[in-house]
């Protein structure tokens, strides 16, 4: 009888189970499994595998075991146990989740608090899990890194427990939580769809990573599912997705009560009192720094950094250490906790290897570098690296000779610094880790997540929902924001000495005719390392307002946004800049927006003026950007060429604004632009391009800006459509739609016009197109039905309801057709939810065979009428103009 796996074993292995005495299975004679000196080779030992197991050498041989066993015997017995670690680990996850109290209890005989003694500080989230009070300060200070950790230990008594947090608080009172590091709940990252979703955007179907699961499920027959249909009691954009639950806790605070402005202001002393208290530790940690750290980190309070972070239970306990001895940039990333974790992060190179080939890389580097084509670039690049020179941020400019006095050769690694122009017609400069290999060789196990727009409508709705218990409290009051930038932001983060080396940015001075360099004493914008080491930061601000404070605020990046009542008086952006003013950041003066009901923030436009009257947000395009989509579109036409660069610019742009500020209409541009981005070789305009311009044009010019509606006085219509195609026969277009305005159902059939069809791309099928023709059915016969109404389409072609999910499609015609429709519905103001449902179960799907003769009609009772398509242009290439006219009449 052959032993266990030797079917699946390597010759090698084979031989060598052969050759030992000790017949453990085969695998464990496979190369990785054996300990190797030259070409020698042997199995663990015993007290090697207690060891491997986390147990003391020599632990099975007794104390605790019965004593005598041989070493063949303490393998088995290890064979059949638990990884003393993983278990550890296990049994405090677990333990967690159960919410089991953290002391006087034990379970399968372990004490918790024992086992909790086992973990390491270096552990924090299990080393700190249960603990409360006092307990918490001091074993919170033990996860702190040097230097801080002994220059905080003397002021223990002076930091607050995370119980003097009333959100930390109202957790434990709710007994879902039992004390330790305050976890972020990631509701945004996991919740993509569901926040897109109740702000106005459905971004995919069932099938996709952000949809939304099915509506109604998957059954057998059409009556089936037109009952389960008819029993939706909302449409999906009138859902209230949770919010973060400290968010929600602010939002609440604020909405149920006055004294929400005289808390803050007790809070504010307390934090006065404790920052003197703790001024010797931050003189300390200062005399700590090195002089590259303090020069771009002085201004940092870290005694009130990490007093924030123990009343927060704040799980970046590194956080303030990092302001003493700086952040990483190359190599393994720091990766704290509250962020979202990677699954799969791609392998990159360590910074050993980063340095390898160091010479070469910039002799290419100076062989490449010349003045650039725009002579104003090299000026604005030379402008922006002095300016970080005065205010301290970086030192130089240096020579090559400088540079290769101060560093040995093949020490330097520089990145390319260029200046780019943005929206807002101001130059910033960008250090290209990319091209310098510093972002492949950075490693991280997590990912930033920044909030988006759909968040900042969210806290709307929220207040929107509010605002009974609003005017009880307040009296009548309109939602107001206000927005503070940081200046420099990413410079003012200190960078470890470690890393000098790896922060040389290299660029061409006009002056000089030369290659120079910058030594960058902070973090440069081009790095993905940046990215994750500078929002560590405004993500403790943000806790602290939220929790501590009741000040409902968001971030994108550097830039910080307060929402509140007028009634506030402002006091929450005073408090926050009061708050910044504490920690030591540095806010713009420049880019501060006062509390008002209307501003920008992450480059919209949002007016809230009638958000608690009617619930409706206005939401645009910050002043500039729509005029910078028509001048680029004037100076093709003026130039009658577009590169593959400025198509792409153009698209991006046209992209952005079609998705947050004009639903979908706008992509039916996009095409030739894409083609021109990606696969054309020439530049002069070709007719395809002259017409997306002109369609681009138009719609930046007549297509409304988006209104997001919280009110739920909409009526909800189902629609159902379908087409049939069969070689040789017409093509049939079916639609039922069911509306409480409507006394009876109504079932539409029309047949595929020969005249529309020839305009069609020849292909062997027409039924991805037919389709979507079907989609215009019902809109284009019963317009006052469609009018201001939130509608759920059920359709069974996947190509169709990808299409009309992303208002386009790559093939041509398709997608001039979801532009017709989306402009139908844009025209109507109609909010549409797409949704699959299987042909079997689809009502329209007889309709389109059949048309009045279908069992369906008088089953359920419907009015059947045979309509016509109107005469259309040619569809694969009419402007919006052309559009607009044989869809929308009277709008032009």
């Amino acid at each position: 009888m052959s032993p266990r796996g030797w079917s699946q074993a390597s010759p090698e292995a084979r031989e060598r189970y052969q050759q030992s005495t000790i017949k453990f299975p085969v695998y464990h004679f496979e190369a990785p499994n054996l300990l190797w000196k030259d070409d020698s080779w042997r199995l663990a030992n015993a007290d090697e595998r207690d060891q491997l197991f986390g147990l003391p050498s020599g632990y099975t041989k007794g104390g605790g075991v019965r004593v005598g066993l041989s070493d063949v015997e303490r393998m088995r017995l290890l064979g059949n146990a638990w990884h003393v670690p993983s278990f550890k680990m296990l049994f405090v996850a677990l333990a967690w989740c159960c919410a089991l109290p953290a002391s006087g209890g034990c379970v399968l005989a372990t004490p918790l608090q024992e086992l909790q003694l086992a973990v390491s500080p270096q552990e924090p989230v299990p080393y700190l899990w249960g603990r409360t009070g006092r307990d918490f300060v001091d074993a919170y200070l033990q996860c702190v890194p040097e230097p801080l950790r002994s220059i905080a230990l003397p002021f223990a008594h002076v930091f607050d427990p995370p119980n003097m947090n009333p959100f930390y608080r109202n957790l434990l009172k709710a007994g879902d939580f039992k004390g330790g590091l305050l976890l972020p709940d990631f509701r945004e990252h996991s919740s993509a769809g569901d926040w897109a979703t109740a702000a106005g955007h459905q971004r995919g179907s069932h099938i996709n990573k952000d949809g939304w699961p099915r509506l109604v499920p998957c059954v057998q027959s059409e009556c089936q599912h037109w009952e389960l249909a008819h029993g939706l009691s909302e449409h999906p954009f009138a859902s209230h997705p949770c919010l973060p639950s400290d968010l929600q806790f602010a939002i609440s605070t604020v909405c149920q009560g006055t004294g929400v402005m005289a808390m803050r202001k007790a809070v504010q002393r307390r934090w006065l009192r404790k920052r003197g208290e703790l001024q010797p530790l931050t003189r300390m940690a200062r005399r700590a720094m090195s002089p590259r750290v303090r020069a771009v980190a002085f201004s940092y309070d870290v005694g009130l950094h990490l007093y924030l972070q123990i009343l927060l239970a704040w799980p970046d306990v590194t956080y303030a250490a990092r302001l003493i001895t700086g952040f990483q940039v190359v190599g393994a990333i720091e990766s704290p906790p509250i962020y979202r974790s990677v699954t799969e992060w791609p392998l990159s190179q360590g910074r050993e290897e980063f340095f390898e080939g160091a010479a070469e890389y910039m002799n290419d580097l100076l062989g490449s570098m010349g003045p650039s084509e725009d002579p104003l670039h090299d000026a604005k690049c030379l402008e922006l690296s002095l300016k970080d020179v005065a205010q301290g941020t970086a030192l130089g400019p240096l020579t090559e000779q400088q540079l290769r006095m101060k560093y040995r050769a093949g020490s330097v690694r520089a990145m390319p610094r260029f200046a780019v122009l943005q929206a807002n017609l101001k130059y910033r400069a960008i250090d290209n880790g990319k091209h310098s290999g510093h972002n492949a060789h950075s490693e991280a196990t997590v990912r930033v997540h920044t909030s988006s727009h759909d968040l900042f409508l969210l806290v709307c709705r929220a207040f929107f929902r509010e605002r009974a218990t609003v005017t009880d409290t307040w009296g009548i009051c309109r939602l107001e924001f206000g927005v503070d930038d940081e200046s420099s932001a990413y410079r003012w983060k200190p960078t470890a000495d470690a890393d000098q080396a790896a922060l040389i940015c290299c660029f061409w001075h006009p002056e000089w005719q030369a290659p120079a360099f910058l030594e960058l004493l902070g973090h440069p914008f081009g790095l993905s390392s940046a990215v994750l080491n500078y929002n560590r930061g405004p993500e403790l601000a943000v806790a602290a307002c939220r929790q501590l404070l009741a000040l409902v605020a968001l971030h994108f990046y550097d830039d910080s946004c307060l929402v509140g009542l007028n009634r506030e008086k402002g006091q929450q952006q005073y408090m926050y800049n009061a708050l910044c003013d504490l920690l030591g950041v540095r806010l713009d003066p420049g880019k501060k927006q006062l509390m008002s009901s209307t501003g920008m923030y992450t480059g919209a436009s949002f007016d809230l003026s009638r958000l608690m009257v009617d619930g409706e947000v206005v939401v645009s395009p910050k002043p500039g950007r729509c005029a910078s989509i028509l001048a680029l579109v004037v100076a093709a036409r003026a130039a009658n060429r577009l590169t593959p660069a400025e198509a792409g610019k153009l698209r991006g742009k046209s992209e952005y604004l079609a998705s947050q500020f004009m639903g979908k209409v706008q992509k039916g541009c996009h095409a030739a632009l894409a083609q021109r981005q990606y696969r054309d070789k020439s530049t002069l305009l070709s007719p395809s391009l002259h017409l997306s311009l002109a369609f681009l044009e138009c719609a930046v010019n007549l297509v409304p800006f988006r209104t997001v509606s919280f009110a739920s006085n909409r009526p909800l219509v189902r629609v159902w459509t379908d087409a049939m195609f069969e070689p040789a026969s017409p093509v049939g277009l079916g639609c039922i739609v069911s509306a409480p305005c409507l006394y009876r159902p109504v079932a539409l059939y029309a047949v595929l016009p020969d005249s529309l069809a020839q305009q069609l791309q020849p292909r062997d099928t027409l039924i991805n197109q037919a389709e979507i023709l079907a989609l215009l059915l019902g809109p284009l016969h019963l317009p006052t039905v469609f009018q201001d109404a939130d509608v759920i389409s059920f359709i069974d072609n996947t190509s169709a309801l990808q299409g009309a999910i992303k208002g386009t499609s790559a093939v041509k015609d398709s997608a001039s057709l979801l532009a017709c429709y989306h402009l139908v519905l844009a025209h109507l103001n109609t909010r549409a939810w797409h949704e699959f449902v299987e042909s079997e179960s689809n009502c329209a799907d007889s309709i389109s065979r059949h048309g009045g003769a279908a069992l369906i009609v008088q089953m359920l009772q419907l009015d059947f009428y045979e309509v016509c398509l109107p005469e259309l242009p040619d569809v694969p290439h009419a402007p919006l103009e052309q559009l607009l006219k044989a869809f929308l009449p009277g709008c032009m």
